[in-house]
């Protein structure tokens, strides 16, 4: 019996999500990254959303988590997995429509962490990924990195 070749990660991930790989720059240059990425989609507050973006804004020294969106993302989604908060009460939440209030993330991350995230959501009841994405965005800046204004910190 001879197995079926898996396809790659990237390639059984659910639609409507588009595939990047990073590899040689136009200009011929050598490739900064050669992982394959995927956007995800939820929906967030637009305060949330600003929130990570001035994490990027600000650009601290000695603070190489918050290089980019793709990093902040990646550290969230990861530690979500990681350290399952939801085993210990965290309630799941779901995204409100888009308006004034909400807007839509994009949420570029590896391949193989959207895999493993699909995975948790369809073992968590068929939770649906922008379910799983916004309560994960929202854990993180809620518990792991919250604003300076919420822990009483120096900005």
């Amino acid at each position: 019996m001879s197995k079926a070749k898996e396809a790659p990660a990237h390639k059984r991930i659910a639609a409507p999500i588009r595939t990047y790989t990073f590899g040689k720059t136009a200009a011929g240059r050598k490739p900064l990254d050669r992982e394959v990425h995927v956007d995800l989609h939820t929906r967030v507050p637009v305060a949330l959303r600003d929130y990570l973006k001035s994490l990027v804004m600000a650009r601290l020294p000695d603070d190489r988590m918050h290089r980019s969106m793709l990093a902040i993302y990646s550290d969230a989604l990861g530690r979500f997995l990681d350290e399952k908060p939801w085993q210990g009460g965290l309630p799941w939440r779901e995204p409100k429509a888009v308006s004034e209030e909400w807007t839509q993330l994009n949420i570029r991350i590896p391949a193989s962490l959207a895999e493993a995230c699909l995975e948790e959501a369809m073992r968590q009841g068929d939770r649906s990924i922008a379910s799983f994405c916004y309560t994960a965005i929202r854990w993180w800046a809620e518990y792991v990195c919250p604003p300076a204004s919420l822990t009483g910190r120096d900005e």
